[in-house]
């Protein structure tokens, strides 16, 4: 499948709390995103490029053993099929939690496995090929979870990840790169997870039957080539405020790994000047307000 409006890639960063004792999930709404083919909702109701609710709740602890889960609708807002996968790249990742934290994405009738999250840049594949036709919408249940298994030294430690969908145009050959390929960093192998492969699988009380709305759709432009959608993580204190001044920072256009055309200096942030400038296709990545990462902290198995 060829397409000839050229689209560009953005990204806009945010923040979510992380320190080691309890785990906490917050949501602070992003930047607003201009022609995203990708919208979400927390409901299967309302859709938006942004969220203003957290997905995980925001006051539940973890200990080794334990995980949460939350649930997200992905709705493709292109006019033609496409494909979504997801990933989880650890952001802050003290030694003694590599590879005891825990993340799945799963939808009705495809559940992903759980990858145990290693060093920090590396980029675990949670699933890849999820089909959504034009207007419709996926029930992604995500799920984060501590391994039985993680040691008294990971006391007082903290960690943080990213999680990202990447929207694929469909292809002759019906396949599409996962989210991990779609970024422009090494996906590598993700760490092996321990004995208990269950660690961190509950989808809580997600049963994928609900159907959801197509209230608040935005009229469909042309399926993308590629839309990445970025749920940053970094590690701060619990009930800090986000002072980074890398939250909401929307970033010149990068290399997708993919050949793409140069961009001129001088370029605004919007879309439209680049579709009237460049030739070819480029990556759009829009960031949505889904924090799903906060900090760790591991209780001794002795107390």
């Amino acid at each position: 499948m060829t397409f000839s409006k050229p689209l560009w890639r953005r990204l806009v960063l945010g923040a979510v709390t992380g320190t080691a004792a309890a785990v906490t999930f917050g949501g602070i709404p992003a930047a607003s995103a201009a022609e995203s083919y990708l919208s979400f909702s927390t409901d299967g109701t309302n859709f938006t490029s942004t969220l203003a609710r957290p997905v995980f709740d925001q006051n539940l602890t973890l200990v080794p053993g334990t995980s949460t889960a939350g649930t997200i609708w992905v709705r493709n807002d292109g006019d033609d099929a496409a494909y979504l996968s997801a990933g989880a790249v650890a952001t802050r990742m003290d030694p003694q939690l590599a590879g005891m934290l825990g993340v799945s994405g799963s939808a009705p009738s495809r559940n992903g496995k759980p990858v145990y999250l290693g060093p920090v840049g590396e980029c675990a594949e949670l699933y890849r090929g999820w089909e959504i036709p034009s207007g419709d919408a996926v029930r992604v249940a995500l799920t984060a979870g501590l391994s039985p298994d993680a040691p008294n030294e990971a006391r007082n430690r903290s960690a943080g990840f990213n999680v990202v969908f990447h929207l694929q145009a469909m292809d002759g050959t019906g396949t599409a790169p996962g989210a991990c390929d779609a970024l422009d960093t090494d996906a590598g192998t993700p760490v092996a997870p321990p004995e208990d492969e269950n660690a961190g699988s509950s989808t809580g009380t997600d049963t994928g039957d609900a159907q959801p709305s197509r209230s608040n759709q935005p009229a469909a432009g042309r399926a993308p080539e590629a839309a990445l959608a970025g749920f940053p993580a970094t590690g701060i204190g619990p009930g800090q405020a986000v002072t980074s001044p890398e939250f909401n920072k929307i970033l010149s256009p990068m290399d997708s790994g993919r050949p793409v055309q140069a961009v001129p200096a001088g370029f605004q942030s919007t879309v439209e000047p680049i579709i009237r400038s460049l030739s070819g296709t480029l990556l759009i990545v829009m960031s949505v307000a889904f924090f799903a990462a906060a900090g760790i902290r591991l209780r001794s198995r002795g107390q």
